[in-house]
């Protein structure tokens, strides 16, 4: 399908992007347009219908997004809200709350604005729609309204039209206009502006932007995306060909150095941050984004896996991210053990404490902190039991890639929990692990630890760490060598 672009396109470049399925009866579409003028580019002028009609049981709602990851106020950001009817006239609507409109009777059509300035919160950046300066990022799921239920795929047709220099980095698409596809509106993300320097990654079907100055090169930041990829990539044993994007951009002015929030939609990883205080800090902390949020292109988006099991991509992704920096030799096993010391901490120290499956049901409660932190714990106990069960030759690698295989998409949708669970219970000492600390409430026992791997818990309450023990068994030796403590010596000697 194809649209005449508008006459005055001098004044404008123009995007066409179409995103098919429109006669999926489960799912609800949209066609729009969406324009950012140039006197104003922070604004953008949205007009559109709902299609097909036929899949609409509700003719009179009309909703956007309201919050997403803890980012709260989206759908203050729209206004100007106008409804007709089927033929051209005015429907008038009552607001119920925010976000949320009824109309007064069926409507067709619709307009509105959206101020695109970034909002306030420090870690919006990252979740929502902004633009600043000749850079921006537009996220469908937070611009285009939705009648039904949000569980209901959402896809679109839509015009977007930007102010003459600025370009559209979309999936598939050079910066050119061209017809696109994007299996799901939840997950189109588009980075906008003249702003941005797009690089190609060598060796991968990816592209990084970045936009302002770094302590690091470009090149450098590069390098990272594909020794990183070419990591997983071997983890997940797929050679996919499907291209991402990782989007790296600065939160503003007068933000602390270290400060940084993150998020992989669908193909396209957003990273929000300011530098470290020092160039080596700055490499570490990037190495370390790109680490954990480049395996989220595989679990959860590359997989089939529906429901709240944030404590598994989250927790597992933190886990193995620790476990890839060793292998890369860019952190050391004293930084792996420090960073489980800090998470043992935590997870330690709640109060009332529910299984690790039910807190993920309530993440942005105030529960982010405690998934990651008892998540992290419960992959590398469930690492160590596999390793222990299976004398060294299973490791929770083995495990996330045997998960990632049975249910990658295009799999039938399946619970997540129900998923991992009957993973596990073939496994009897991965099974006890999941029972107590995941379905369970408990915490793991340091006594276990030393006994299988040989790292002892040191201090008390938050100034709990790890340590290796000084006095080790053959059986013990061997569990810490899979779990990466003599990667550096192995390293070295294949460098000379």
């Amino acid at each position: 399908m194809s649209k005449n672009l508008p006459s005055n396109s001098s004044l404008f470049a123009s995007l066409l992007l179409i995103l098919q399925f429109f006669t999926n009866s489960n799912g609800q579409g949209v066609e729009a347009t969406l324009e950012m003028g140039k006197a104003a580019p922070q604004i953008l002028k949205v007009s559109g219908r709902f299609v097909p009609e036929a899949v609409l049981d509700n003719k009179l709602n009309f909703s956007f997004q309201t919050s997403i990851a803890g980012v709260d106020g989206i759908a203050d950001r729209i206004t100007s809200i106008e409804l007709y009817g089927p033929r051209g006239e005015p429907v008038s609507y009552r607001k119920l709350g925010p976000g949320e409109y009824l109309a007064s009777g069926e409507y067709e059509r619709w307009t509105y604005s959206v101020d695109l300035k970034p909002l306030r919160q420090a870690n919006a950046g990252a979740h929502i729609t902004w633009a600043r300066g000749e850079t921006g990022v537009l996220m469908m799921a937070d611009l285009l309204p939705f009648k039904q239920q949000r569980s209901s795929p959402r896809i679109a047709n839509i015009d977007l039209i930007l102010p003459a220099g600025w370009r559209a980095f979309a999936e598939n698409s050079p910066d050119r206009v061209r017809e696109l596809v994007f299996e799901d509106l939840e997950s189109a993300v588009i980075p906008i502006g003249p702003g941005w320097r797009s690089i190609a990654v060598s060796g991968t079907p990816g592209k990084l932007l970045l936009s302002g100055d770094w302590l690091f090169t470009d090149v450098e930041a590069s390098r990272f995306v594909n020794e990183i990829y070419g990591e997983y990539r071997h983890l997940f044993r797929t050679e996919s060909t499907r291209p991402f994007t990782v989007v790296l951009s600065r939160p503003g002015d007068n933000v602390p150095f270290g400060t940084w929030y993150a998020e992989t939609r669908g193909r396209t990883v957003s990273i929000v941050s300011s530098d470290m205080a020092f160039r080596t800090q700055s490499l570490q902390r990037l190495h370390e984004q790109l680490r954990h949020e480049l395996f989220h292109l595989w679990i959860p988006n590359g997989i089939s896996l529906t429901g709240p099991y944030d404590w598994f991509y989250e927790g597992f992704a933190l886990y193995q991210s620790l476990k890839t920096g060793l292998a890369l030799n860019r952190i050391g096993f004293g930084d792996f053990l420090a960073t489980l010391g800090r998470a043992h901490a935590i997870d330690t120290g709640q109060g009332t404490r529910a299984p690790l499956i039910e807190v993920s049901s309530n993440r942005w409660s105030g529960r982010n902190t405690e998934i990651y932190a008892r998540g992290l714990i419960a992959a590398f106990r469930a690492d160590i039991a596999l390793l222990s069960e299976s004398n060294g030759r299973v490791s929770i690698g083995d495990f996330l890639g045997e998960i990632y295989s049975e249910h990658q998409h295009p799999a039938p949708s399946t619970d997540a929990n129900a998923a991992i669970f009957a993973a596990v219970d073939s496994r009897p000492g991965l099974r006890k692990v999941f029972d107590r600390f995941v379905r369970g409430k408990e915490s793991i026992d340091l006594g276990e630890i030393n006994k299988l791997a040989g790292i002892e818990g040191t201090g008390r309450g938050s100034q709990t760490g790890f340590k290796v023990a000084a006095k080790l068994t053959a059986r013990q030796k061997a569990i810490l060598d899979r779990l990466g403590y003599n990667n550096w010596r192995k390293l070295s000697r294949e460098q000379k």
